[in-house]
């Protein structure tokens, strides 16, 4: 058994959830294709065999193509993206051992060399400029718990149009710019903006430029949580709390627990996700402060905050872990609550 075979052994449903997916309990979802908005479910999970299909656009395939589609990653980095969250796990439907089949190089198979994928701050802030928060998004913030102010601060933005948007983009700078940046992609009906219409917009600042931009859907549940640039790794979110004259700074996950961070007065940086990792230059400019890992409640997250603390120790950066206070899930369930105490 190839390590190809292994990954694609990987219980699908497993990678689903991984991919921040909602899959019902027979299987069904909305399809998480980024050039797809599928308003009623037509994703479909073939658990005997391990595969996925969509009905409505017709895609399908294994665990490796359905990181491949979702992610907009090149074969290569799927299998590295499986890899890094799934390598202790996997478990090979024939009896070989997962110790082996991780210790088994990889067979590259010959790929075209792709063009390097980088942040382009002036078709970011172009985008943050074209789209200004309406008041579907600041009623959707102002329902989570952040104020005013705080929404000022950070920049939010949201997208109206994406078709529009798409043409204006393309009718200002050249397409090859726009993905090499990771803000359009072609999909199976060609070139498309990566986030659907009505989406948020965060900007993330770093040193008065923006490196990277994530989308977030106003529908919670089982719709499409969140939209990312294409092949663009994200960085950490809120950067320049690393230049402020704090003691402590909390490390959280994702948008919304950092906003709540600093709406509860605190100073905090997040990264995306239980799976994310720091990178080395954030890690040495976390040297000097207090620093504390506040990971989700669950155990995904308490296990990202332990594996974090672990690797600042190896870099002589003394942290900690905390869960989120009063049995809250996350920081925004938090503030929820001290603003409901509030009332």
């Amino acid at each position: 058994m190839t390590n190809f075979e292994a990954l694609n052994a990987i219980p699908i449903a497993s990678v689903c959830a991984a991919l921040g997916m909602k899959v019902a309990t027979n299987g069904r979802a909305r399809c998480p294709m980024p050039e797809h908005e599928d308003r009623d479910p037509s994703f479909s999970l073939r658990q005997a065999t391990n595969t996925f299909k969509c009905f409505a656009c017709g895609e399908w395939g294994g665990v490796i193509d359905l990181v491949m589609k979702v992610e907009r990653l090149d074969l290569v980095r799927a299998v590295c993206w499986l890899g890094e969250r799934f390598g202790s796990e996997v478990r090979p439907r024939q009896a070989v051992r997962a110790a082996a089949i991780r210790a088994r190089p990889l067979t590259q198979p010959k790929i075209a060399v792709e063009p390097a994928y980088f942040p382009d701050t002036e078709i970011f802030s172009w985008l943050m400029t074209r789209c200004p928060l309406r008041a579907s998004g600041r009623s959707y913030l102002e329902g989570r718990g952040f104020s005013g102010a705080i929404i000022a601060r950070f920049e939010i933005g949201q997208v109206d149009d994406r078709a529009a948007i798409f043409r204006e983009a393309c009718a200002r700078f050249d397409l090859a710019r726009l993905e090499r940046c990771g803000l359009v992609s072609t999909g199976r009906y060609g070139p498309f903006l990566a986030y659907p219409s009505d989406f948020l917009l965060f900007p993330f600042m770093d040193q008065g430029g923006i490196r990277y931009v994530q989308g977030r859907n106003l529908k919670d549940g089982k719709a499409r949580r969140w939209a990312n640039l294409s092949k663009l790794a994200p960085p950490a979110y809120n950067l320049d709390a690393l230049t402020s004259d704090a003691s402590t700074i909390l490390i959280c996950e994702g948008v919304t627990d950092v906003l709540s961070a600093v709406e509860l007065g605190q100073t905090a940086i997040g990264l995306l996700g239980a799976n994310s990792k720091v990178e080395p230059s954030v890690i040495a400019r976390l040297k000097g402060f207090n620093v504390i890992v506040v990971g989700d409640a669950d155990d995904a997250g308490q296990a990202f905050a332990r594996a974090l603390v672990a690797r600042l120790g190896s870099h002589g950066i003394t942290a900690m872990t905390r869960r989120p206070p009063d049995g809250a899930n996350d920081l925004n369930a938090y503030l929820l609550q001290r603003r409901s105490n509030v009332q």
